[in-house]
């Protein structure tokens, strides 16, 4: 529990128009089991319901391309109240063990070459990727794998055409 009962929040990077987008407050618990927020950049697509544009970095259970229904409270913030529909897209957290920019640089533009997209903290251990639904997870998760001595990853959001992807076809 937090001693000053404040919630640590964390605002998702976005690289498109600020003026199409607004910042949804995303609760979640972190590492510790404390209450956190990350503000996530999303569109309005009707006065409550707003679709993800950034790739979420610690909220878990969303992905970016997501629509949540948001409630705007007194404060004139966003919060979210509930994920509507998903996009089938995936997100996957990593982290380097040692921070070696070589390796970093390799593995992040080995995840590009497979399609996905990544945010992350210059100079930091930590990012967030992007599994588009058109791509094919399994070969995500073996890239992922095959790099394990240098990185560990943890899946927060697999859609479930991704599952499926893993799913070997029943004979």
């Amino acid at each position: 529990m937090n001693i000053n009962n404040e919630i640590k929040t964390i605002t998702s990077h976005y690289c498109g128009d600020l003026a199409e987008v607004e910042l949804v407050l995303i609760p979640y618990y972190d590492f510790n089991g404390v209450l956190s927020q990350e503000q996530i950049w999303a569109e309005m697509i009707a006065p409550d319901k707003y679709l993800i544009k950034s790739i979420p970095v610690y909220a878990t259970n969303i992905a970016f391309g997501d629509l949540l229904q948001v409630e705007r409270l007194s404060d004139g913030l966003l919060y979210f109240d509930d994920l509507l529909k998903t996009s089938e897209n995936s997100t996957i957290r990593i982290v380097f063990f040692n921070f070696v920019e070589e390796n970093v640089n390799r593995i992040l533009n080995g995840i590009q070459e497979l399609g996905c997209e990544w945010v992350g903290f210059e100079g930091g251990s930590y990012y967030s990727i992007n599994v588009d639904k058109n791509i094919q997870y399994s070969k995500i998760k073996s890239y992922l794998d095959q790099n394990s001595q240098i990185i560990d990853y943890a899946e927060s959001c697999i859609s479930d055409k991704h599952i499926k992807d893993l799913t070997p076809p029943i004979s």
